[in-house]
């Protein structure tokens, strides 16, 4: 009833020859093949942890790589974690890689030994601040903040009113007498 040269059979041919290819294939690499590997391959979320810093206004990027400044929180870190640094005064901003850390045990003194993968200064955004009027504000959560018109808060956690309106004025008065001097 059937053709013996019809599309079935060329089709069934098609498939024998991807078979045969298929087998000729070879095995997959056995363990050790590739000893320049290494087979610790997973997800960085699972194998690090990512830390935050609300560093005080006043800290210096020399201090992010003291192994000292990191004693407070050297037992909690690893190495190949991640730390994110951000002064409260938006000084700058930092990504740090924690290379080595101790402190977990009774006898060791806590240290911790960071490098620096990004700084960026955000300092020199202050005198674009100048052109517009800082005012002191209350917010609860943050105490007293300096705040500028749009509600961004540009630094905050002062203790009172005065303190807040004395940081503006001196953090301010500097960037307006840069302007009027260029």
């Amino acid at each position: 009833m059937g053709n013996p040269v019809g599309p079935r059979t060329i089709l069934n041919k098609k498939e024998g020859d991807m078979r045969d290819k298929k087998e000729e294939r070879q095995a997959p690499p056995r363990d050790g093949f590739y000893p320049h590997l290494n087979l610790d391959f997973r997800l960085a979320q699972s194998a690090r942890n990512i830390w935050r810093l609300s560093a005080k206004a006043g800290t210096l990027k020399s201090d992010l790589t003291d192994p000292g400044f990191w004693a407070h929180v050297a037992g909690n870190l690893t190495a190949g974690d991640v730390i994110e640094v951000l002064t409260e005064d938006f000084t700058f901003f930092a990504t740090l890689l924690v290379k080595s850390a101790n402190g977990r045990g009774q006898n060791e003194t806590p240290r911790a030994s960071v490098y620096i993968l990004n700084y960026m200064d955000l300092g020199a955004d202050v005198p674009k601040l100048a052109e517009e009027k800082c005012v002191a504000q209350w917010r609860a959560k943050w105490k007293w903040c300096a705040v500028i018109p749009n509600g961004e808060v540009v630094r905050r956690d002062f203790a009172t009113r005065e303190e807040t309106q004395q940081w503006i004025n001196e953090a301010f008065a500097g960037a307006k007498a840069a302007e009027t001097a260029a």
